[in-house]
């Protein structure tokens, strides 16, 4: 027989927020009764939702497209966690913006957004066509697309004063920005916005007086780029204060790092603002020095070529611009700027490729010649009687294609957790308790962590 790992998970070892709950979303369809229920849209999980919950989506829901009807407004600390492999798309019809966040009171409020795509949207007259950020909210984005919005001020997304954002292994792609002295992708005021392993590519300012193609940051509290790509970006803007990539006007200089900025279009082509940086590649700029801090940086007369792809999906399910062989920006990085915002090394690329190919990162969010990173997941979740109570001390056994078996045993709120699971591979999970019957369930790893609830038929 083979063995038994047995992995006992109690409250001092597994710990949760007794306050917050789960909430799975079981249909695509944009119903909106309030309640969320066996037959809970996303709209209905937002509104059900509050402080600190997650929303998830049903297993059978990943890949689908949720057409929605309207904005959705988000009020509250909540953390909305889509599926990576098989993204959900909220689409709308480019006649109201997808998102809308509106501070609940907390100073600081924090949103989450995962493994979604946001496309299709416009905020007719107004600002933030895929999302808008309002008042002092902190606004984290992951795996996430921003595809084919339109606005006056920031076609995918429009932060106000005192907002934070926090970009990661995400693209903003074809979005558009009507109005002057704004940007078509990304559109700032007095706030926070840091950047890791993204692509902006493909939006534009349509205005003939000022403007950003990709991303304007206008008196930024706190900036950086790191490892991503601003390229195909384009500004119709005639003033000096315009450019096809980012433009970066007063407050703090931000640093960009291991960043390619190039292949932009506008009187400024590449970038326009103040900024420091270092191992960049920029295809035309007279305020950066070719050679000074490992930048590679071109002129009018002599502009740099990358050497890109263009904006398709290389692996990882998000459209992403390729480094082609022999880009200057292969093993051309440098490995101690390689990080995320909490300062560890970066393990990946955009596509959740292995980040360091021949000991020296790549410049941009694409590392040339790499291979999916392959790391364990997490099976977690809940056990509950049928009126919803959590079941205390059931034996959770979690068993493999082999026929090897871990066993886990619910805490007190009747939560278990299986930690250094096989990504990609197929699970069958029994839960057995002496007074309550639960049905065995399957279940193919595909993300960093599936959620898996059982709930007694009696």
């Amino acid at each position: 027989m083979k063995t038994l790992l047995v992995s006992l998970i109690l409250t001092v070892l597994f710990t949760v927020n007794l306050s917050a709950a789960v909430l799975t979303v079981t249909t695509l369809t944009d119903t909106d009764d309030t309640v969320c229920d066996s037959q809970c849209s996303l709209r209905e999980a937002v509104d059900s939702s509050v402080g600190g919950d997650t929303i998830i989506f049903a297993r059978n829901l990943r890949g689908g497209t949720i057409q929605l009807t309207k904005t959705l407004l988000i009020q509250r600390r909540i953390t909305v966690d889509g599926p990576n492999k098989r993204r959900i798309t909220l689409k709308g019809d480019n006649t109201f913006r997808i998102i809308e966040t509106r501070t609940d009171g907390t100073s600081g409020m924090v949103i989450s957004l995962d493994g979604l795509i946001i496309r299709d949207g416009q905020a007719v007259g107004g600002d933030g066509g895929g999302i808008f950020l309002n008042g002092s909210s902190v606004l984290n984005l992951t795996n996430i697309a921003i595809l084919n919005c339109t606005a006056q001020r920031g076609g995918a997304i429009y932060m106000p004063a005192n907002a934070r954002l926090f970009l990661s292994d995400s693209t903003i792609a074809d979005n558009t920005a009507t109005g002057d002295t704004t940007a078509g992708g990304i559109d700032t005021f007095m706030a926070t916005v840091w950047i890791t392993n993204s692509t902006i590519s493909g939006n534009r300012s349509t205005s003939n007086d000022d403007g950003a193609g990709g991303i304007l940051l206008t008196a930024p509290e706190n900036w950086y780029i790191r490892n991503s790509t601003i390229a195909y970006n384009s500004s119709n803007g005639t003033s000096w204060r315009s450019a096809g990539g980012l433009v970066a006007l007063n407050g703090i200089p931000g640093p960009l790092t291991n960043t390619i900025l190039a292949k932009n279009t506008g009187l400024n082509p590449d970038f326009y603002g103040r900024s420091g940086g270092s191992y960049n590649i920029i295809g035309i700029s007279n305020q950066f020095s070719n050679g000074a801090s490992g930048n590679i940086v071109g002129s009018v007369e002599n502009p740099v070529d990358p050497q890109i792809g263009v904006l398709t999906d290389n692996g990882g399910g998000l459209p992403t611009l390729a480094l082609l062989a022999g880009s200057p920006a292969i093993d051309s990085g440098d490995n101690t700027r390689a990080t995320d915002r909490s300062g560890r090394p970066l393990l990946i690329d955009q596509r959740g490729f292995t980040r360091i190919i021949d000991s020296t990162v790549d410049r941009g969010a694409f590392e040339f010649n790499s291979q999916p990173f392959v790391a364990n997941s997490a099976i977690t979740g809940r056990v509950t009687t049928a009126s919803g109570r959590g079941v205390s001390g059931a034996r959770v056994l979690l068993r493999d294609g082999k026929g090897e078996t871990r066993i886990a045993l619910t805490n007190s709120s009747g939560f278990y957790r299986f930690a250094d699971v096989a990504a990609n591979s197929s699970y069958t999970i029994e839960c057995f308790d002496k007074r309550l019957f639960f049905p065995p369930q399957n279940v193919l790893i595909e993300e960093t962590t599936e959620y898996v609830y059982f709930q007694a038929n009696n």
